[in-house]
């Protein structure tokens, strides 16, 4: 990584903001733009990934403060219940995993992981999944869902929100609600995941906090900004970051590494 100047930071903080205003405003996940971000910028990708869910800790409050104060309203508690169980058992599992591997092996599962997650967006984005997903019925969905998000969490840094909105949308739960309940999930299961990065060593502090500061300030606007970004250049903006982050990935896979091949691609 890179000298830690205000140039950096700045780059960092302004990929929190927009990634926050677009989480918490639309739905379409904080790390799948802020965490592609900092690999492209040279982190790790448990660096980047630690440094997202920090961020994402603190601004959930904010987030929620903002929607409520729209006069928005949660999902019922116990769909929230299913939600924080699932998202904690996925995201845990998911942060210990990646913990465990080598530089090379942890590049190469996020690659992967980032590729099934970008798959997985677009499906969501266009609801190609909805009748499908339906027939499992709506408590298998929503523990189905939470897990999924956790565990794409930990491994990609992305689609957590995405995941979360997807499954109880199909539930049948309100859109505005579904948005609500990010906040009330993601702080507990984000802490556990960020103690487990941190422990290992992948934790960046001023990384962390230029994302947090960009994030707090993106999630009060976001229910304003979510009215003002065409959902379509939002989704465009996240496929690029997307794309460039994996270019990078397999870029340094196969030069810095010399591991494709060893490792099954």
């Amino acid at each position: 990584m890179g000298d830690l100047g205000l140039p950096y930071l700045s780059a960092v903080f302004m990929s929190g903001l927009i990634a926050s205003s677009l989480d918490y405003g639309l739905g379409l996940g904080f790390g799948l733009l802020a965490t592609p971000i900092l690999v492209v910028m040279g982190l790790d990708p448990r660096q980047a990934i630690a440094a997202a869910l920090v961020a994402q800790v603190i601004s959930s409050a904010t987030a929620l403060i903002a929607w409520r104060s729209h006069g928005a309203k949660p999902p019922s508690t116990d769909v929230l219940l299913v939600l924080i169980a699932s998202s904690l058992a996925g995201v845990v599992l998911g942060s210990v995993f990646m913990s465990l591997l080598g530089d090379a092996e942890a590049l190469a599962i996020y690659t992967v992981a980032l590729a099934g997650i970008a798959t997985l967006y677009m499906a969501t984005a266009t609801d190609s999944y909805s009748l499908e997903v339906r027939r499992l019925g709506r408590r298998p969905i929503t523990i189905l869902g939470g897990f999924l998000g956790g565990l794409s969490k930990a491994l990609s840094g992305g689609g957590f929100s995405p995941i979360l909105v997807a499954s109880q949308r199909v539930s049948g739960v309100d859109y505005k609600a579904s948005l609500v309940a990010i906040p009330l999930v993601k702080p507990l299961a984000f802490l556990a995941a960020a103690v487990i990065y941190s422990w290992a060593g992948y934790m960046e502090p001023y990384t962390a906090a230029s994302l947090t500061a960009g994030s707090i300030l993106g999630s009060l606007l976001a229910p304003r900004l979510s009215r003002l970004i065409p959902r379509r250049w939002a989704h465009a903006l996240v496929g690029l970051a997307l794309a460039a982050a994996m270019l990078k990935a397999v870029y340094r896979l196969t030069l810095e590494y010399g591991v494709l091949g060893r490792v099954g691609f």
